[in-house]
C-alpha cells in the first residue's frame, strides 16, 4: 500500500510539497531504525500536518473548479472562478441531475442539493 502510495506520487506530477513529505517519510523510517522516538513523534506531526495541507488544497481546487463549471465557461462564458463578475446570461439549460440529500425548507427558500450528470447545451 504505501509502495501505490509513493507510485502515486511520482507518477501524477508532483509538487514540492508531496517531495517535502517523501523526504520526512524517509527520515522518519530511518529514524525509527535508530529508535529516535523523539524525532518520530516530530516527524510525525511534521507530516500529518503537511498532509492536511496537501489534501485540503486539492479539496478546494476540486471544489472550486467543477466540470460543470468549466462546460459553463467553455460553451457560454463568464463562468471561470478566476473572473470576479458572475457568469452570463443565459437561456435555461435542461440538466440530470442525481438527489444527494433530502430538500431543506428555510424562510421563504426551499433548497435542494443534487450532482449534475448531464447537460443539454442549446447550440445553434
Amino acid at each position: 500500500m504505501a509502495a501505490r502510495a509513493v507510485c502515486g506520487l511520482i507518477l501524477t506530477g508532483t509538487s514540492l510539497t508531496s517531495w517535502a513529505l517523501l523526504s520526512i517519510g524517509a527520515v522518519g523510517w530511518m529514524a525509527w531504525l535508530r529508535e529516535r522516538h523523539r524525532l518520530i513523534v516530530v516527524l510525525l506531526a511534521v507530516s500529518f500536518l503537511g498532509a492536511g495541507a496537501v489534501l485540503g488544497s486539492d479539496a478546494q481546487d476540486r471544489a472550486l473548479r467543477t466540470p460543470l463549471r468549466a462546460l459553463l465557461d467553455s460553451e457560454i462564458g463568464g463562468f471561470s472562478i478566476d473572473t470576479p463578475e458572475p457568469g452570463t446570461r443565459h437561456d435555461p439549460l435542461a440538466v440530470r441531475a442525481r438527489l444527494i440529500e433530502d430538500a431543506s425548507q428555510g424562510s421563504g427558500v426551499t433548497t435542494l442539493r443534487a450532482s449534475i450528470t448531464s447537460v443539454r447545451l442549446r447550440r445553434g
